[in-house]
């Protein structure tokens, strides 16, 4: 035949089946296994990468929504603290102005108190130079009762 011998084939091919077998349960069989660990880790950590990118993506959404809020927050604070500073000039003019009345009327006050006052001084200048008069034309003092009477009278009738 060809020079095939049968039995060295077949010898060659049990040879081989040993061979094929032993690489597949000690050689193959850890590598493919080596291989599955290793593709299912890196499954798990594309996984786990896009877990993270969401969170990181809510995190984001978070984060502008709470400055968003602070912003809008911090405006509001703002506006209520100018509300009261306006308020509180508002306040100040008015206490001012009341104060400048009261200051004004305590003047006029005192200004006709003053008047009041020299009124009365000049009145009784003229009393008692009308008094004067009337002795040195009368020629004889008037004693005191007499003197007053007739200051009052006099008083009375300019009134």
């Amino acid at each position: 035949m060809l020079g095939i011998d049968w039995k060295i084939l077949l010898g060659e091919m049990i040879n081989f089946l040993i061979v094929l077998f032993l690489l597949k349960k000690f050689a193959l069989g850890p590598f493919l296994k080596i291989l599955r660990e290793r593709k299912q880790k890196i499954e798990e950590g594309l996984e786990r990468s896009m877990v993270a990118e969401e969170k990181i993506k809510e995190i984001r959404e978070k984060r502008e929504e709470i400055v968003a809020k602070a912003q809008q927050k911090a405006m509001e604070i703002f506006d209520q603290g100018k509300k009261k500073g306006d308020e509180k000039i508002r306040n100040s003019i008015l206490l001012g102005e009341q104060e400048r009345l009261n200051i004004i009327q305590a003047a006029k006050k005192e200004t006709q108190r003053e008047i009041d006052k020299m009124k009365d001084a000049e009145r009784k200048r003229e009393v008692e130079s009308a008094l004067a008069l009337a002795e040195k034309i009368l020629g004889e003092k008037l004693d005191s009762q007499k003197d007053k009477a007739l200051i009052d009278k006099l008083l009375a009738v300019q009134k």
